[in-house]
């Protein structure tokens, strides 16, 4: 249980480094004619699709200015990966205190998963707002919002894993493999 914990303060750590990314583009605006209304089909799903959350479930969707639990004002999008979504936000009921919202995802779990990773995500915000260290963002709240969980944290300026990486040399230790060729971070 220690290292998965260990596995996932280095996670949220680097995660939030690595997803300071350029802004995305916007999205291409819809088309002026509408589209022509065709027959509604219901697809036939595999057992996988027939428990799997919609997409509507996918991370990094939230706009400037959405408001999270009636306090936290998303400023912008940090980066999205694999595990969810991050936003740069201000905590408006604390002084507008920047913070990082961290978005989990869902994204094609089935519902047995989806309980699993909910159970997993609220012990690993509780266990994670306990730990103080220097080089660790502290935790503020955890919440659910419209079926989706957010973890609240320090909003920590600096530059990405990548950038760090570019700038000394070093690899990820997945990089440098078991023999490590290469300087390691």
């Amino acid at each position: 249980m220690l290292l998965g914990i260990l596995g996932t303060i280095a996670a949220v750590s680097m995660t939030f480094d690595a997803m300071k990314a350029k802004p995305r583009k916007a999205l291409p605006k819809e088309p002026a004619t509408p589209p022509k209304k065709e027959p509604k089909v219901k697809p036939t799903k595999t057992p996988s699709e027939e428990f799997a959350l919609p997409s509507a479930h996918t991370t990094g969707l939230l706009s400037p200015y959405s408001l999270l639990d009636k306090h936290y004002q998303i400023m912008s999008s940090l980066g999205q990966g694999g595990m969810g979504a991050v936003y740069k936000a201000a905590d408006i009921k604390l002084g507008n205190r920047p913070v990082a919202v961290k978005e989990m995802s869902l994204h094609g779990l089935d519902a047995q998963k989806v309980t699993e990773a909910i159970d997993a995500f609220k012990r690993e915000a509780l266990l994670l707002a306990r730990l103080h260290h220097p080089h660790l963002p502290h935790i503020y709240d955890h919440f659910e919002e419209g079926g989706r969980w957010y973890l609240v944290m320090d909003f920590i300026e600096g530059e990405t894993l990548q950038e760090y990486l570019e700038t000394r040399g070093g690899t990820t230790v997945c990089e440098g493999g078991a023999g490590h060729r290469h300087p390691v971070v």
